[in-house]
């Protein structure tokens, strides 16, 4: 037995298998996207939250651990937590207090990121994906001068004590997850963005019948026969002749749309005045 081919035979339904898994596709890389910048709103919340962006092992006497505005110290064999996130004065460096405040933006701007997604609803998709795309460059800067200003930091008091560090130099302490998670932040803020850019550059557009907001389909008038009156159309747009082309609506054309020009004449039986 022969194999079965799925794909349609006549050029009107090729255009529309093929259009209908470009858009399935396409939908299902912005599922995606979208998933990916929820995932990116998770990471830099945890960005603001833990205070484990630099600091050394805490189970030790006099050790300690310091996020953007909270930090923990072993005093007395128990964790001494300080840091205030409404009051920016109980953070112990303006380095810390400034990339406190880069990181806080860009969470609110993947909020608003977010909250676009309802936007999918009532306007143009290109539009919200050139949106999101440019806030998530801004997203990615913040974060960049986010870690780039943290490191100053290091030489306040309260750091010096623990770590005996200087202003970009650690001292005796390390690099923590928190600030590595940033790291990567920046660069999953890019990549989003630019997939952002790629999904709207790629927008899939309607067929042309389906651009009307009626349930009419749309044909091309492609030919007639003067003696007869009858006239020979097709819904798909014919890219192979030079006659003039005529865009009318299929219902108002008493006469049956043709796959190609070259079998006009032979498929004539199949037209009604």
């Amino acid at each position: 037995m022969g194999k079965n081919n799925s794909k349609p035979e006549s050029g009107d339904e090729r255009v529309l298998y093929y259009h209908s898994k470009y858009v399935k596709y396409s939908r299902a890389i912005a599922i995606m996207w979208g998933v990916l910048v929820i995932s990116l709103l998770i990471i830099i919340l945890l960005c603001l939250i833990q205070p484990t962006w630099f600091g050394s092992a805490t189970n030790q006497l006099g050790s300690g651990a310091f996020g953007l505005w909270r930090y923990d110290r072993m005093v007395e064999n128990q964790f001494d937590q300080k840091g205030s996130f409404l009051d920016l004065t109980e953070i112990p460096s303006a380095a810390f207090q400034a990339a406190t405040v880069f990181v806080l933006l860009a969470v609110l701007l993947i909020v608003v990121c977010v909250l676009c997604f309802f936007l999918f609803i009532c306007i143009s998709s290109k539009i919200v994906f050139i949106v999101c795309g440019w806030i998530l460059v801004v997203v990615a800067l913040f974060m960049l001068l986010a870690c780039i200003i943290y490191p100053a930091g290091w030489d306040a008091t309260v750091v010096q004590e623990v770590c005996g560090s200087d202003a970009y130099s650690t001292g005796n302490c390390h690099l923590q997850w928190t600030y590595i998670l940033a790291i990567i932040s920046i660069f999953d803020a890019i990549i989003l963005a630019v997939l952002a850019f790629v999904l709207a550059i790629r927008h899939v557009k309607p067929l042309p019948w389906q651009e009307s907001g009626s349930s009419t389909k749309k044909a091309y008038v492609v030919g007639d026969d003067r003696s007869s009156g009858v006239q020979y159309v097709q819904t798909v747009p014919p890219s192979y002749t030079t006659q003039p082309v005529v865009l009318v609506d299929q219902g108002s054309v008493i006469s049956h749309p043709v796959g190609t020009l070259r079998s006009q004449k032979s498929s004539k039986r199949n037209f009604q005045l």
